[in-house]
C-alpha cells in the first residue's frame, strides 16, 4: 500500500562569472540528495527510508514467541532500511540476535540496559494468599509451554485473578511483572519477594541505522508496568550539511486496569504524558534540524471503513504540535495491527494504525505551542506502505507444521526525501 506525496523540488542554481582579475570562487547552494518516486513504494528511491517495527519477542504476552524468533531474524537479514525502530525485543538474548541478524557494528546499533530499575518493594503477595490462583494455573495450564503460562492464567483464571487485583492491587502489580515464567517462578517471586516491572525491569526497544548513530541520549517515559526509555540519535545521510535527528520509543498500551502510575487516571492521561516527554527531548536537541519520531505508540486515528479510531488523545496533541503521520493518510488506508492476524488471536473485527512515523516539515517547535519558521533542509514524505504482513511457516514445540505472522504488529515504512 503507497500513498504519493509531492515530488521534491530540486534545484542547483550554477553561476560564472569572467574578469581580468580573479574572483574567490562563489559558494554554490547544497545539491539536495536525488529522489525518484516510482510506482510502488519497493521502486521509489529515496535517501532516507525509515520502518518501524514491533516484533512480538515478548515471552508470556504473545503466542508462540519461540517459534517466530528465528524467522523474524532471517527477515531482518534481508530488510532494507536507512533507520529502523524496533519494539518488544524484550529479553538480551533477542536483542544480541537482531544485532547479529542485522549484520551493523555497534556504532550503528543504538539500546539501552535498564534492568532493575524503578523496581518497588511494596509491590509484593507476602500478605496475599494466592493458593487458589496458583492451583487453578497449575491445573489449567498443565499442557502450555512455560513462557506462556501468563496468557494461559488470564484466560482461564479470570476469577482467581479479579480477587487478587480486588484484594491487593501491589500483589496484581507483582504478579504481572512476571509474565513469560512458569508457575513454580512466579508464585515464589511474589510470595517471598518483590517485583515491578515485566521482564525485570529491561525494555524492548532497539535503533538500527545504515550509518553510525551519533550524539545519542536516553529519556525515561513515565510509565507502569514497563520501563519505557525513549532513545535519541542523530543520522548523517550523504549528501546533507545538517544531521537528522531520530527518536524511537514504544508507548503504553491501554489495559482493562488502570495504571498504576502516580498522577495518571486514565492510560491516556499516561500515553498524552509518554509523548509530550518524549517529543520536547527531541525538539530540543532538533535545533532546526529535519526530525522523525517513530514507534508502536499504542495509539491511532481512524480512517475509511477499515481503520477505526484506539486511544488517540495523545495523537490529536501531536496533531495539534505541528507533527505530520503520512501513513495515517494513506491511499488506500491500512491498519497495523488487523483482524486475522495469527499472533493476535483475533479472527477478525476492527483494523487499528498503531505504528507511526512522525515528522515535522515547514517550522520547528521551540516549546509548546510555540512556533518558529524552519531552518535549513525539511523533510518531504515521497511514500508510504505496510510490510511484514506475511505469513511463514514454523514448527512449534509439539513437532506440529504451524502457519503464523512473524508479529501481531505489521512494519510501517515511510520513504523520505529533502526540501
Amino acid at each position: 500500500m503507497r500513498r504519493l506525496i509531492m515530488p521534491l523540488v530540486l534545484a542547483i542554481t550554477l553561476a560564472s562569472v569572467t574578469s581580468d582579475t580573479p574572483l574567490p570562487p562563489v559558494p554554490q547552494p547544497e545539491q539536495l540528495p536525488v529522489a525518484f518516486i516510482g510506482a510502488t513504494c519497493a521502486e521509489t528511491k529515496a535517501p532516507l527510508s525509515a520502518i518501524t517495527w514491533n516484533v512480538a519477542m515478548a515471552p508470556g504476552m504473545n503466542p508462540m514467541y519461540a517459534e517466530r524468533r528465528a524467522p523474524i531474524a532471517r527477515v531482518l537479514q534481508q530488510l532494507e532500511y536507512d533507520v529502523l525502530c524496533v519494539q518488544e525485543a524484550w529479553l538480551d538474548n533477542d536483542k544480541r540476535l537482531l544485532t547479529l541478524a542485522s549484520g551493523l557494528p555497534p556504532a550503528n546499533v543504538f539500546v539501552h540496559d535498564t534492568t532493575g530499575l524503578n523496581e518497588d518493594e511494596e509491590d509484593t503477595c507476602k500478605n496475599v494468599p494466592l493458593d487458589s490462583l496458583l492451583e487453578c494455573v497449575s491445573a489449567q495450564c498443565v499442557d502450555v509451554v512455560k513462557e506462556e503460562t501468563t496468557i494461559c492464567a488470564i484466560e482461564r483464571c479470570r476469577g482467581e485473578l479479579r480477587k487478587v487485583l480486588v484484594h491487593d492491587r501491589r500483589c496484581l502489580n507483582c504478579l504481572a511483572s512476571q509474565v513469560g515464567e512458569g508457575v513454580e517462578t512466579i508464585g515464589h517471586a511474589c510470595v517471598h519477594g518483590t517485583a515491578s516491572r515485566i521482564y525485570s525491569g529491561r525494555n524492548g526497544v532497539m535503533l538500527l541505522s545504515r550509518w553510525p548513530l551519533t550524539d545519542r541520549e536516553v529519556a525515561f517515559l513515565p510509565s507502569s508496568y514497563a520501563n519505557r526509555p525513549v532513545l535519541l540519535a542523530q543520522v548523517r545521510v550523504p549528501g546533507m550539511r545538517t544531521a537528522v535527528e531520530v527518536a524511537c520509543t514504544h508507548v503504553s498500551s491501554p489495559q482493562p486496569i488502570p495504571p498504576f502510575h502516580r498522577g495518571f487516571v486514565t492510560w491516556e492521561d499516561e500515553q498524552r504524558a509518554q509523548v509530550r516527554v518524549a517529543t520536547e527531548h527531541l525538539l530540543s536537541r532538533a535545533e532546526g534540524r529535519p526530525v522523525i519520531f517513530m514507534g508502536d505508540m499504542n495509539f491511532g486515528a481512524g480512517n475509511g471503513t477499515t481503520v477505526v479510531d484506539y486511544s488517540r488523545d495523545a495523537l490529536d496533541d501531536l496533531y495539534a504540535e505541528g507533527w505530520s503521520d503520512p501513513a495515517a493518510g494513506a491511499v488506500p488506508p491500512f491498519c497495523s495491527v488487523c483482524g486475522g492476524n495469527t499472533v493476535r488471536g483475533i479472527s477478525g473485527g476492527p483494523g487499528f494504525l498503531l505504528d507511526h512515523i512522525f515528522y515535522v516539515s515547514g517550522f520547528r517547535l521551540g516549546g509548546r505551542n510555540d512556533r518558529r519558521e524552519s531552518s535549513g533542509v525539511t523533510l518531504q514524505p515521497l511514500c508510504v506502505d505496510r510490510l511484514l504482513d506475511r505469513k511463514v511457516s514454523v514448527i512449534d514445540h509439539a513437532g506440529r507444521d504451524r502457519s503464523t505472522n512473524l508479529s501481531d504488529h505489521y512494519a510501517v515504512r515511510v520513504k523520505f526525501g529533502f526540501q
